[in-house]
């Protein structure tokens, strides 16, 4: 099924253009999760559309892949800010930081993401698109997407839900990241 899914997307992505990738991740628990993906994509599921207001997210990550123990955590930070040059185009910038002991990025403010954020994260392909309640972005390599990040938001605790395909589905992630204070 993941070799499917895969074919799927770089198809839509090759065949149709971005606009063809699903406006929700698909089954990204198909070929099974641990308890604690599982747990994260069902609070993705029930979580609503994400704040599109600029802020920063950090928090803790599980990845569902050959190459990495699904038990082991990982942190990844997030920051959604609105496009210089288009005010009414939100972007979405993600880093994922592999086997750090620590989450690294807990201590980030909005200004400190704006002034060492990589201005190239400010492209078009990481524009937000907001459907069937979720925000979404696609991150094109050679025509096919390489990176689809789709998020929501718990409305009562403000945790951004993540849920991250790589490469088609060589590798998917689940993240629940907390709001920093600005």
């Amino acid at each position: 099924m993941k070799i499917f899914i895969s074919a799927l997307l770089v198809g839509f992505g090759a065949i149709a253009g971005a606009s063809e990738v699903p406006d929700l991740p698909p089954n990204a628990c198909y070929e099974g999760c641990t308890p604690k993906m599982a747990a994260l994509l069902k609070k993705f599921d029930n979580a609503k559309t994400p704040s599109l207001a600029p802020a920063v997210y950090s928090g803790e990550c599980n990845h569902l892949s050959p190459n990495y123990n699904a038990d082991h955590t990982h942190y990844a930070f997030a920051y959604v800010d609105q496009n210089d040059q288009n005010q009414m185009k939100p972007y979405l910038s993600v880093i994922f930081s592999f086997f750090s002991e620590k989450d690294d990025y807990k201590s980030w403010t909005l200004s400190k993401a704006r002034k060492d954020m990589n201005p190239e994260w400010k492209k078009s392909d990481r524009d937000i698109k907001v459907a069937a309640g979720a925000g979404r972005t696609i991150i094109m390599s050679e025509g096919a997407p390489a990176m689809i990040n789709w998020i929501r938001q718990d409305s009562k605790t403000g945790a951004l839900y993540l849920i991250t395909y790589w490469g088609g589905s060589w590798m998917e992630s689940f993240c629940q990241l907390h709001r920093h204070a600005q």
